[in-house]
């Protein structure tokens, strides 16, 4: 129904669980977290007619409360993911960092965040990975990273059914879990039960 019901692969991998064909959804579905779902922000819905499908009770709870018709909590699609794709005798090992990016303009990842690189490579395990967003994957990020012996891996893209497949299979053979801001990879590590460490540079510019 929604041009936005596939990103990431979301409507295709509920039509593999449920046993389906992956066609049209006549729905909207949540294709990420955010604080603001979380507090019931988004805007009053043009179609209410169709339901919107949240990836939470507490979200469902919120929009609820603000008057928005037609919510259905069904959880995140990842979470039948783990069910359809469920890795057995893996030893997880290394590290992989998930850089902050935006979806405005290229973030120069190695310079904004060389701080960050660098107390990684001080305080976790190799190999190292580094998942960069496809709309910053330019070559002098991917070069950067790869010149630092780190394997570089590129992810995001909205329009790949099997996007969600990937960071299922990235999050699983890595160990560690390094982010530079709270986010939807974030609580996907975490049920993943994956050893997470939130990094963030402080106005002051330290750690």
């Amino acid at each position: 129904m929604m041009l936005d019901n596939n990103w990431y692969g979301h409507r295709y991998i509920l039509s593999e669980f449920c046993e389906l064909k992956d066609d049209h959804s006549f729905s909207s579905i949540q294709h990420g977290w955010s604080p603001e779902y979380n507090a019931g922000n988004i805007k009053k819905r043009k179609y209410p007619f169709y339901p919107f499908l949240c990836w939470s009770n507490k979200v469902k709870r919120q929009l609820d409360l603000k008057g928005i018709q037609n919510v259905v909590d069904i959880g995140a699609p990842y979470l039948y993911l783990c069910e359809l794709v469920k890795k057995k005798n893996l030893k997880p090992n290394g590290t992989i960092y998930y850089p902050s990016h935006n979806t405005i303009a290229i973030k120069d990842v190695i310079i904004n965040d060389l701080e960050v690189i660098e107390k990684i490579e001080s305080l976790f395990e190799p190999p190292f990975t580094v998942s960069i967003y496809y709309a910053d994957a330019n070559k002098n990020n991917v070069d950067s990273f790869l010149k630092r012996g780190w394997n570089v891996e590129v992810s995001g893209q909205r329009n790949n059914k099997k996007t969600l497949y990937k960071i299922h299979d990235n999050l699983t053979k890595h160990k560690n879990v390094v982010l530079t801001e709270i986010s939807t990879i974030m609580f996907y590590a975490l049920y993943n039960k994956k050893k997470v460490k939130l990094i963030k540079n402080n106005n002051s510019g330290n750690i």
